[in-house]
């Protein structure tokens, strides 16, 4: 095991998910937190949506990013997994982003190029240095094009409408 895979282990020893289960007729939620998930891996919780009706049978693990985007994690259609088995599927997603989180970056390419393109336009936007470079420029941009405007707005911008393109 080495020291990554020690310090994973031992965050998921202090600061495991802790979940909370409510039901509402054929829907049962479960919602998972842990501060690591909020303070250093940029998600407010785990959403698990299990419903069960006549109608419908289906199953969802998502994770709720800060500001109210959710990444899917799985889906299941016409099957209901036990919630001890949906939770591992979050559990082990918390695991691979805590592992991600403290893993140092595979490579150091000195020639490695982050370009911006407004996926609306096809258009580049720029060219970066670094991934935290080309995000600032999509935050600075996105709020300057939106001030005085509302989300529903068609001329409002949102940092979905950018792709970050790495290239050597």
């Amino acid at each position: 095991m080495n020291s990554v895979d020690a310090e994973v282990e031992e965050i998921l020893k202090t600061d495991p998910l802790t979940w909370e289960r409510t039901t509402s007729g054929f829907m049962t939620f479960l919602h998972g937190v842990s501060s690591m998930l909020n303070e250093a891996l940029g998600a407010e919780y785990y959403a698990i949506v299990i419903c069960n009706a006549p109608f419908e049978r289906s199953t969802s693990v998502s994770i709720c990013l800060f500001g109210g985007e959710y990444v899917r994690i799985a889906r299941e259609e016409d099957v209901i997994s036990s919630e001890e088995n949906l939770m591992k599927i979050a559990e082990e997603n918390y695991r691979n982003r805590i592992e991600k989180f403290l893993s140092p970056p595979r490579y150091n390419n000195k020639n490695m190029k982050y370009i911006v393109k407004n996926k609306l336009t096809d258009a580049i936007c720029g060219e970066f240095e670094t991934k935290g470079q080309a995000g600032k420029w999509v935050e600075v941009y996105t709020n300057e094009q939106n001030v005085g405007l509302s989300p529903d707005d068609p001329r409002y911008c949102s940092p979905f409408d950018f792709e970050l393109i790495e290239q050597n």
